[in-house]
């Protein structure tokens, strides 16, 4: 086909520019940008002017432009590791998805970056933040005393935690409420009829094992129902190493009929320990991870990961705009999920 003669036609197809604007409302185009970004700098009939012109020209303003003025990204940066607990019950997988998500409803980007783990993750976020990449992060998988937090803050970095982490430290964090989902585990037992409920969690010091662990002992005293140490055992995050433990817990205790489990594959070794002692052990876990669906399937507490990561992402989006209000500490509540592995007593 032949091309259109004349000038016009190649002037339809090209975007309107700033400088177009200006010329069509017969001004600069320092003003045209005024009234984009800081309305309130140009007169009312200015701006109306100028507004009319943006609207009859079809301009849309150029996004990277404006990010790139504002020193904004509209990215949020996010460490990831070769393994970790969470990785093994697929939490974390669940949480980068729903994160992605998040951030795109709200015109963001996730940033995966890689660190060797503590400080180094500290330095290489510091970097991006710096070479204008990434404007704020989230910081997964904490811990009592972990020194990112500190480092963080000293670097000026604007950060959202997934998780508790030493409240010496103020910053903005959001978590399931693990008192609470390990309260349901607990009740659902003691409504089956168990008396007898004994606890399988991780070596402390954990911030999540604490929450798991002080949900199911609240839970017990309010009932009246025995909740003493002497029926608390403890794993790594090792379906084997659970099995291990959980045996030693049933032979200690022949009148246990049912344990709440800090995790999913802490309640599969629970269930193989009871398996082989020919023993029917009720047993709940936690995380409603991938693996809590095999077979008859685990009952278990369900983190509610995407709306944990709709609000990091929101606060995440705030403070990249600099927002300097008071750290918040949102705590959701998860839910029960019933399935094969509990029964009445």
């Amino acid at each position: 086909m032949s091309r259109p003669s004349g000038g016009s036609g190649a002037q339809h197809h090209r975007a309107v520019t700033i400088y177009d604007v200006a010329a069509a409302a017969g001004v600069s185009h320092q003003t045209i940008a005024n009234v984009i970004k800081d309305p309130a700098r140009v007169a009312p009939a200015t701006r109306a002017l100028v507004e009319q012109h943006i609207a009859d020209l079809g301009f849309r303003p150029n996004r990277t432009a404006q990010n790139l003025s504002k020193r904004r990204t509209r990215s949020i940066g996010f460490h990831i590791r070769a393994r970790s607990s969470l990785t093994s019950g697929g939490i974390l997988d669940a949480f980068l998805q729903s994160l992605a998500e998040a951030a795109e409803q709200l015109d963001h980007h996730v940033v995966l970056f890689h660190s060797e783990p503590g400080l180094d993750e500290v330095a290489k976020a510091s970097e991006l933040y710096h070479a204008s990449i990434v404007d704020a992060f989230v910081v997964a998988e904490t811990a009592p005393g972990d020194p990112r937090i500190p480092a963080l803050i000293e670097a000026g970095l604007a950060f959202v935690t997934f998780g508790r982490t030493d409240d010496t430290v103020e910053h903005h964090s959001v978590d399931t409420d693990n008192v609470a989902g390990s309260r349901m585990a607990t009740a659902h037992l003691a409504e089956l009829g168990h008396r007898h409920i004994g606890f399988l969690g991780w070596p402390r010091p954990s911030w999540v094992g604490s929450d798991r662990y002080q949900g199911w002992r609240d839970e017990l005293a309010e009932r009246h129902l025995e909740h003493g140490d002497a029926l608390v055992a403890e794993s790594i995050n090792d379906r084997s190493a659970a099995a291990a433990s959980a045996a030693s817990l049933l032979t200690a205790h022949a009148a246990l009929t049912a344990v709440v489990a800090a995790s999913d594959e802490l309640a599969l070794g629970v269930q193989h320990a009871a398996e082989r002692a020919g023993r029917p052990i009720s047993v709940v876990g936690y995380d409603d991870s991938p693996i809590a669906t095999i077979g008859a399937g685990l009952t278990t507490i369900r983190q509610p990961v995407p709306e944990i990561a709709k609000r990091i992402v929101g606060i995440a989006s705030r403070l990249a705009a600099g927002d300097d209000s008071a750290p918040t500490h949102d705590q959701v509540v998860p839910e029960l999920i019933v399935r094969g592995s509990t029964a009445p007593a």
